[in-house]
């Protein structure tokens, strides 16, 4: 069509402003392109997509550079997949609040496999569906999967150091425990806090007995002591020859 020139976009990131400064010179034509290409989204063009510029704005033909494009380019948040069992739709669900945006997550990231998330993958978030920028914990990938287990404070007086030696055999693993769990304050349980236990860290899935936990603590920092001294040996009666008794002065 003679009115227009057509344009492929080369990558995922471009936006009509940067494909108006381009080739007519002006980004803020990029409203006259809105409206030869109603079915775009401005600030999110999927790679190949073909956009129509119209001829009378045209000052250059060639299609832009990368440096271009990455300098003009929508600044994506990105999610490094870290944890197995981490899903498209989970990540849509964790930073955008919906886990049907798995499609305009796929949009986003052509070179991407929805169906196939591997760890080490990178995943461009559209910044106008960010509603979160804190990283999608483990915790949350973990209860999507079998085997999950958490225990669920229930008294005032817990604390994650029981907690980690009653489920994990060590006190130690307090603070992984509390990585794993970076929705609560690790120093002040809540009742009714959840909290994950990691399968790799897990001994027991039986329920806290935190008066065996405390007890076990206090025999471990003190030693075995016992729970009254011993009183002294009372003096013995001697009996010689029969009932009569006497006692040495």
């Amino acid at each position: 069509n003679s009115k227009y020139v057509v344009y492929r976009t080369q990558w995922s990131y471009e936006t009509l402003s940067g494909i108006a400064e381009w080739f007519t010179g002006d980004s803020e034509n990029w409203k006259q392109l809105a409206q030869a290409n109603p079915k775009l989204n401005p600030k999110r063009i999927p790679a190949n997509a073909p956009v129509l510029i119209p001829t009378k704005l045209v000052k250059k033909k060639t299609p832009p550079t990368k440096a271009f494009a990455d300098k003009h380019r929508v600044h994506y948040f990105v999610h490094q997949v870290r944890w197995r069992g981490e899903t498209l739709s989970l990540i849509a669900k964790w930073y955008t609040g919906h886990y049907g945006n798995w499609k305009a997550l796929a949009q986003a990231n052509p070179g991407l496999s929805p169906n196939r998330i591997v760890l080490g993958n990178r995943i461009h978030i559209p910044p106008e569906m960010l509603i979160t920028q804190k990283t999608l914990p483990r915790k949350v990938v973990a209860r999507t999967l079998p085997g999950y287990f958490a225990h669920t404070v229930s008294k005032t007086d817990e604390n994650l150091s029981d907690i980690a030696k009653w489920y994990t055999g060590s006190a130690s693993n307090k603070k992984a425990i509390g990585a794993a769990n970076p929705d609560i304050d690790p120093d002040f349980l809540l009742v009714g806090n959840e909290i994950y236990i990691p399968s790799n860290l897990l001994v027991t899935d039986k329920p806290l007995n935190q008066q065996s936990v405390q007890k076990t603590a206090k025999v471990t920092d003190k030693g075995a002591q016992p729970e009254t001294a011993p009183s002294a040996p009372k003096p013995k009666k001697i009996q010689l020859f029969g009932p009569k008794q006497f006692q040495a002065n």
